[in-house]
């Protein structure tokens, strides 16, 4: 299946990224690149938290 995601006048010039987090699409809007790696810093370290929590977890659950 696919999408298609038109463009707003509003997003026209700016950075747009599509991102899935395993349920559903994300279309994020950046006025510019530092904003994007702004982002995407916050979004790497709340995913090694992520899995920190997960390696931890399944950890305890086996015992360890």
């Amino acid at each position: 299946m696919y999408r298609v995601y038109h463009l707003t006048d509003e997003e026209k010039d700016k950075i747009v990224r599509c991102r899935w987090d395993g349920d559903t699409h994300y279309y994020d809007v950046f006025e510019s690149q530092e904003e994007c790696d702004q982002e995407q810093k916050r979004l790497d370290k709340i995913e090694a938290e992520y899995r920190k929590k997960k390696a931890d977890y399944l950890k305890n659950c086996r015992g360890e």
